[in-house]
């Protein structure tokens, strides 16, 4: 698909820490993109600037900055792809509101949360982990990632279909949930070993269950009905597969991307469900949680994830 250096760096962003709980309301930049005329467009961007401003990497008086940005909105395939978000979502108040209630709590939760701007937008690329992308006080929702399913004639842009399932309306509002207890991870730390990459998943699903408390376990994490079954009756199995080969501590990507990667399965276990890391993480953390007197702040901002492991007194039953 066409891509623009205009849409796809997005991170030139102030770090605005006002805390205020007023309604959200989701600013749709690609409206401003596609819906206005193609010779009004730099002027557009223009008047928008401030509200936009943190989604607006280049110089608007710039003209290759417009050039690209023009080159862009009126690029054929990108503007079938914005006929079929408007058709798809010609209206997000159902989002507001389910954000409404959920960063609600999340600000119970973490009262220092910057989160205040709320945007959609379509960056004319497929990249999975950048569907919605929480930062400072921004979170962006790339829009045109959810109408993949629309796009058979396209064969969905080569996005397997265990993907393609996932990028759907009912997984929205868990996906900005997501991104915001993601962006809540010491920037400066870095998983190595398969427990901490458990543990930093197991928080982030933690902070879901928190903030998405009518949600199911088996849409939060992702899974089919059928694949959180199968969790819940092997998760013993998974503990003593880990535990059996020594996976626990071992930080060679090759030996433990299978249970952390997206895919059908993990590959460890015939008919299983993905991402084991993820369900396994979401259980010590839980247990974590209810046997210590801590706080999400706190919860977030413990990198030891061997004493998460060891305070949680974790022990899945058979």
């Amino acid at each position: 698909m066409a891509v623009t250096t205009a849409l796809c760096a997005i991170f030139a962003i102030g770090c605005n820490r006002n805390t205020a709980s007023d309604d959200i309301n989701i600013k749709r930049f690609e409206r401003v993109v596609f819906g206005t005329p193609v010779d009004e467009l730099p002027s557009a961007i223009k008047e928008h600037y401030t509200d936009y401003a943190p989604l607006i990497s280049g110089d608007p008086d710039d003209t290759t900055f417009v050039r690209n940005l023009t080159d862009f909105a009126t690029d054929p395939q990108m503007r079938d792809v914005y006929a079929t978000v408007q058709r798809r979502y010609p209206d997000l108040a159902w989002l507001e509101n389910g954000l409404n209630a959920a960063m609600e709590k999340a600000r119970t939760l973490l009262p220092n949360l910057a989160v205040n701007k709320y945007y959609t937008i379509i960056l004319g690329t497929y990249e999975y982990n950048m569907r919605v992308i929480c930062f400072d006080s921004m979170l962006a929702i790339d829009i045109s990632q959810y109408v993949i399913s629309d796009y058979q004639a396209f064969n969905y842009y080569n996005t397997p279909m265990y993907m393609v399932n996932m990028l759907d309306s009912a997984h929205l509002l868990p996906d900005c949930m997501a991104a915001v207890g993601r962006s809540q991870i010491p920037q400066d730390y870095r998983p190595q070993s398969m427990l901490d990459f458990m543990i930093c998943s197991g928080k982030v699903l933690y902070f879901m269950t928190q903030t998405l408390p009518d949600v199911s376990p088996e849409v939060l994490i992702r899974y089919t009905p059928q694949q959180w079954g199968w969790t819940v009756e092997n998760e013993a199995n998974i503990w003593g597969y880990l535990l059996q080969n020594q996976l626990l501590y071992n930080t060679d990507w090759n030996l433990i991307r299978g249970f952390v990667n997206e895919g059908p399965q993990t590959p460890q276990f015939s008919n299983s469900a993905p991402r084991l890391a993820d369900f396994i993480g979401l259980n010590i953390v839980t247990a974590y949680m209810q046997n210590n007197s801590v706080s999400m702040e706190e919860l977030f901002a413990n990198t030891d994830s061997q004493k998460i492991l060891t305070q949680s007194k974790y022990k899945p039953q058979r």
